[in-house]
């Protein structure tokens, strides 16, 4: 049994969230709800939206993790695409930033973790998790998950970047 490809995602998934938390502790205070337009996203829901994605598609539905999210980041924190509510700019409507930080640290060590007690066979098999029968389509085996959602946290980090430079 080998799991040498899987130690590469765990990698992966480390400096992803290495990288991730570094522009996120760059990002000033006031730049955290800075929008380009009205409902468009800003820092903090985009921090937010990287915990739960994390969290939920990786960690539980992808490894069968523990969730370290509450239920309701699903909706604050989904994309209006997937009935996710609007994004607000008031900071108030959602939790702290460093909350936030602390969900994202917790998660990212809770998937590298888990990707590393994989075997290599694993990848091309189902997710672990508890995946509902109406998202199963979404995501393929196990190593397209992997793929795609460190795409999916390498994309917002950089929006992420993005917004606070622009102050």
């Amino acid at each position: 049994m080998s799991n040498a490809k899987a130690e590469v995602y765990a990698g992966i998934y480390e400096a992803a969230v290495k990288a991730t938390v570094g522009v996120v502790e760059k990002v000033p205070e006031d730049q955290r709800t800075r929008q380009v337009q009205d409902g468009k996203a800003h820092p903090l829901w985009l921090l937010g939206h990287l915990t739960y994605s994390l969290d939920m598609f990786v960690n539980l539905w992808a490894l069968d993790g523990q969730m370290n999210c509450p239920p309701e980041y699903g909706k604050m924190f989904g994309p209006a695409v997937a009935g996710g509510d609007p994004v607000k700019s008031d900071a108030s409507a959602y939790p702290a930033w460093d909350d936030l930080v602390d969900i994202y640290k917790k998660s990212g060590a809770a998937v590298v973790d888990a990707i590393k007690n994989l075997e290599d066979g694993d990848l091309s098999g189902d997710l672990k998790g508890p995946v509902p029968d109406s998202a199963k389509g979404f995501f393929g085996d196990l190593e397209q998950t992997l793929a795609g959602m460190g795409g999916h946290d390498s994309y917002h980090r950089g929006q992420m970047g993005m917004l606070s430079a622009l102050g």
